[in-house]
């Protein structure tokens, strides 16, 4: 039932979205797990709310992605009870630490947030520019990607440092209260 199932669309549309989100980067470098697993996590949903997004209420499952991430962070623990690997911040995961983080936390909740944070501090034609922009790169480090966000918001070097570099999650970063 792929019309009623979310999982199965976020699913497809992950394994879909790979090729498309993928910058050549080195295994050591800090920008590896977040570009392999991190980009292709988030852009799974703005695929599917562009191209659904009628059905495809992306406001309500950013609310509920960070109601869980908060949960998570709070209790160390899956909805399951599944003990969760320590949080870190997104730039501190390392290539062979993918598999404790893709799909359970920090790659699959906080990198959500954070790129639809700067959505929706860019909006709808800035993001896209920026995405064509940011998928055309040859090569990623921290400098190109965070000139690639200054260009588009000049004024966000201090939340990107937070969303990147920390596991900090102030108010002003917050979708609920």
């Amino acid at each position: 039932s792929f019309d009623d199932g979310l999982i199965s669309k976020l699913t497809i549309a992950h394994e879909l979205v790979h090729p498309y989100v993928e910058i050549p980067v080195s295994i050591d470098n800090p920008f590896c797990a977040f570009v392999v697993e991190g980009f292709p996590s988030f852009f799974q949903a703005y695929a599917l709310k562009r191209i659904d997004g009628e059905n495809y209420n992306l406001d309500k499952v950013m609310r509920g992605v960070e109601k869980i991430y908060l949960e998570k962070r709070r209790t160390g623990k899956t909805r399951r009870g599944n003990k969760l690997p320590v949080e870190k911040a997104i730039l501190d995961i390392e290539y062979n630490e993918i598999g404790s983080y893709k799909d359970r936390f920090v790659l699959r909740d906080r990198v959500w947030l954070f790129f639809y944070d700067i959505w929706n501090q860019m909006g709808d034609e800035k993001f896209d520019m920026f995405l064509k922009e940011l998928f055309s790169f040859n090569s990623i480090n921290y400098e190109s990607f965070e000139e690639q966000i200054l260009k588009y918001l000049p004024d966000y070097g201090g939340r990107l440092n937070i969303w990147l570099n920390t596991t900090d999650y102030p108010n002003e970063l917050r979708l609920i209260d």
